[in-house]
């Protein structure tokens, strides 16, 4: 816990929504949605880590495999444009504080 709080850029977590591993609803641990992710998690992170989530649906814990995995690959440059900006020494707008 310690080492998360202490995270000061911003923070992007990734799940498939039929993750066995970090999935399970009845433990209270859903991936129904980016919202229950972020209430799950957000306790384990400081304020700038701006935590953001993504659900890739029909997908399990490998998402890099699923054939819907450009879905999260779009997600992901798009987190990494607004967050961490493009072209060399871009510093984007939407930086954590």
């Amino acid at each position: 816990l310690a080492a998360t709080t202490g995270i000061t850029v911003p923070v992007f977590i990734t799940m498939g929504d039929s993750d066995a591993i970090f999935c399970d609803a009845t433990a209270g641990l859903s991936c129904a949605n980016s919202s229950a992710i972020l209430a799950r998690e957000q306790p384990h992170f400081g304020p700038k880590a701006c935590l953001q989530a993504y659900v890739l649906r029909n997908s399990g814990h490998d998402m890099n495999l699923h054939r819907n995995a450009q879905a999260w690959f779009q997600a992901a440059g798009n987190w990494a444009d607004n967050y961490v900006g493009t072209g060399a020494g871009h510093l984007s707008g939407n930086r954590c504080r």
